[in-house]
């Protein structure tokens, strides 16, 4: 039963961090074109140039958040396993826009992370797969599970990050979802964080939508699926996380697959699509261009940007009903 105390509880955090994320980011990226810290839009024939790693603004938002969380929690200390995990994942971002890392690099910092939350965090290593049950995995949770599934997450969603306003846009829907999906398996404990990466996500896509006036980052991207792979273990919902995940991670396979392996964006030299006039996006005839959901997407008809992220968080609601059929059947 969801009563006053834990409606407030959940409404204020996420309100506050809704409101730190859409007056920060115009600062943030006024701060990053000064300093030249620019990206260029490939996907426009201007090829404006963006601010980036203005999802700083996303972990400030976050950071906001969990503060509130933990001033009404009696326990000062219980989010501050979170926070740390969350602030060293947009130190990897950060850093690897200065001084780029290795795909495998990043893979390895990004499981580092959770270090942290390991040591200190409050999780049950008990995960409940549908049709068969509780698992007691007391070694390989800690050991195995949460820095993979944090490095999966926050490697799945900064992929995803193709054309604007996709990775904000699935993150906002995925949230949205999980919190339903939450709310059905009782674990209201957890309906604040996910309030808290929706109202983020929305707040940020106000300006990542098309045409972008700001970019994310890896700091962003790293940030958001860093805060879904911990919500989903605080709360239990490991599998339902990855479920609605599905086309983040379907992509992510095609992407490793079809390059024989983890590599940075950077040292793909074909891309996986071709800008056309009128700023259509169609399918790249390269052989050595990476499969992606994208090229999948624009393979029969050419689109433009926005008409590819519609599509991209669609699946991500279509994958968010198909949790909510589980979390069901996990009920009964």
């Amino acid at each position: 039963m969801i009563n006053q105390d834990i409606i407030i509880q959940a409404t204020i955090p996420g309100i506050a961090s809704f409101v730190t994320v859409y007056f920060l980011t115009p600062k943030i990226a006024n701060f990053m074109r000064r300093k030249g810290i620019v990206g260029v839009d490939v996907h426009k024939e201007s090829k404006v140039e963006i601010p980036e790693m203005c999802g700083l603004s996303i972990f400030l938002g976050l950071t906001v958040s969990l503060i509130i969380l933990a001033i009404f929690s009696a326990d000062v200390l219980k989010f501050l396993p979170f926070l740390l995990t969350l602030t060293l994942a947009a130190v990897v971002g950060v850093v690897d826009w200065f001084k780029p890392w290795g795909a495998l690099q990043k893979i390895f910092l990004v499981a580092l992370t959770s270090i942290p939350f390991i040591l200190f965090g409050e999780y049950q290593p008990y995960p409940v797969l549908p049709f068969i049950g509780k698992l007691r995995l007391t070694i390989i949770y800690p050991l195995i599970f949460i820095p993979a599934f944090t490095t999966i997450l926050g490697n799945t969603l900064n992929m995803v990050d193709v054309v604007n306003g996709s990775m904000v846009g699935v993150s906002t829907v995925s949230a949205i979802f999980l919190a339903i999906t939450a709310i059905i398996l009782g674990k209201v404990e957890v309906l604040p964080l996910y309030l808290s990466l929706t109202l983020t996500s929305y707040a940020f896509y106000i300006y990542n939508k098309y045409p972008a006036k700001v970019f994310a980052g890896d700091v962003g991207s790293l940030t958001l699926g860093v805060a879904f792979a911990l919500t989903g273990i605080i709360g239990g919902l490991e599998v339902l996380t990855l479920i609605i995940f599905i086309p983040s991670l379907i992509n992510s396979l095609l992407i490793v697959s079809s390059l024989g392996g983890f590599k940075e964006r950077r040292e793909i030299k074909d891309r996986p699509t071709i800008l056309l006039k009128g700023e259509l996006l169609s399918s790249s005839l390269s052989l050595k261009a990476p499969v992606t959901l994208t090229r999948i997407i624009v393979a029969e008809t050419p689109l433009k940007e926005f008409e590819i992220a519609k599509i991209i968080i669609i699946l991500h609601v279509f994958s968010g009903f198909l949790a909510i059929l589980t979390a069901i059947f996990m009920v009964g």
